[in-house]
């Protein structure tokens, strides 16, 4: 009975799991597969205001609908592929899927009516495409359950802008990615430790990986329907830089107006933008499919709309305007609309005679006149 001792459950948990690692790769090294998972993290744009300006056309339920299509396919592709849902609301961030706490609950699924009602079909319906609508759908309900309560509220009423707090869930999405490839990078070095993140890794590739360990393929989605993001300009730009630096691209989906920031952070990352202008469920769920399911490793087979023209204006630091022209700080390139003595980041100061110059129209020196005497002095008679 000492040897059985032993044999602990974590120890066991991970023979198996090291087991079943190696028997992935061994297929997929036989029929020519690529194991690598793919993590999604997608973001939703959850503003009220800014979906009741298109709801003529697409409504929040419909798009819904699309994106769990859509989510669905992706996890369809490969057994070991993983996906995040984070709502982007008017004054938060919040975590849709996966939830903090993995408890078992009976499956539910959304009625026509909006009601909840209780499923039983384990042998009908993949579970984890069940999994992910229940708490999706419920997450949701939540969150607009939550509005509903504090509308009464003065701060609530004067706080319902038409953009969402989209910097706070891509820092999340980052987060997100980061602890993955944490985990799975401890997985590598035999630190089981970090288990309660789905293994994952960012998208670059690291030299001195360990064989036999999968590098997970991770991107970001946005689904907006917002207003450009004045407000949000220095930290939706330090979400760009790091994006940069972990190589993780940023896809945007945008249902009515453009937004600059959002085309900035999708060429920086090198993703996808997209517009729709007219946007409708199928044509909604036909670009999801077409143009954001394919992950890194495949779009380069592929003919995917390019930016043409990208607005690359950026957002004063004292009045959060976009700007076409302003001025910047020397010291710390800080921008400003307007010409200031000192700069209000680095307390720079500046020689305000010498800047009010700037955008004034060059003072041209009139000719001088030749003198009539002079001419006829010179000429032959």
């Amino acid at each position: 009975m000492d040897g059985f001792e032993t044999l602990r459950e974590p120890q066991i948990s991970d023979a198996v799991k090291r087991i079943d690692r190696a028997a992935k790769l061994e297929q997929s090294s036989v029929h020519g597969l690529e194991t690598d998972p793919a993590l999604l993290v997608l973001i939703i744009d959850t503003c009220p205001s800014a979906w009741q300006l298109v709801s003529g056309q697409l409504s929040f339920a419909q798009a819904l609908g699309a994106i769990l299509v859509f989510l669905n396919a992706h996890l369809s592709l490969s057994a070991v592929n993983r996906t995040a849902v984070i709502a982007s609301h008017t004054d938060s961030a919040r975590w849709l899927y996966p939830r903090r706490s993995r408890k078992r609950v009976r499956p539910q699924t959304l009625a026509d009516n909006g009601s909840f009602i209780n499923v039983d079909r384990a042998a009908n319906g993949y579970r984890p495409f069940i999994e992910l609508q229940d708490e999706v759908t419920m997450g949701l309900r939540r969150l607009f359950a939550e509005d509903q309560g504090a509308v009464g509220d003065d701060e609530m009423k004067t706080s319902g802008a038409s953009s969402s707090l989209m910097s706070g869930a891509i820092s999340m999405a980052l987060s997100f990615i980061n602890r993955a490839s944490m985990d799975t990078e401890g997985e590598a070095s035999g630190d089981s430790t970090m288990s309660s993140v789905p293994q994952a890794r960012s998208g670059h590739t690291q030299p001195g990986r360990a064989e036999g360990v999968s590098q997970v393929k991770s991107r970001i989605m946005i689904l907006s329907a917002s207003s450009d993001l004045a407000l949000q300009y220095i930290p939706m730009m330090n979400c760009i830089f790091a994006a940069q630096k972990k190589r993780v691209a940023i896809d945007v989906c945008k249902i009515g107006v453009n937004a600059a920031f959002l085309q900035q952070a999708s060429d920086a990352t090198r993703g996808v933008y997209q517009q729709l202008a007219s946007p409708s469920p199928t044509v909604l769920l036909q670009y999801l499919m077409a143009l954001y399911l394919p992950d890194q490793s495949l779009r380069r087979w592929l003919m995917l709309p390019s930016q043409a023209n990208v607005d690359f204006r950026a957002a004063c630091f004292c009045h959060k305007k976009v700007l076409d022209i302003g001025f910047v700080c020397s010291v710390c390139l800080s921008i400003f609309c307007q010409a200031y003595a000192k700069c209000m980041t680095c307390d720079a100061e500046f020689d305000l005679d010498e800047m009010m110059v700037f955008g004034k129209k060059p003072a041209v020196a009139a000719a001088a006149k030749k003198s009539r005497t002079a001419d006829l002095s010179g000429s032959d008679i």
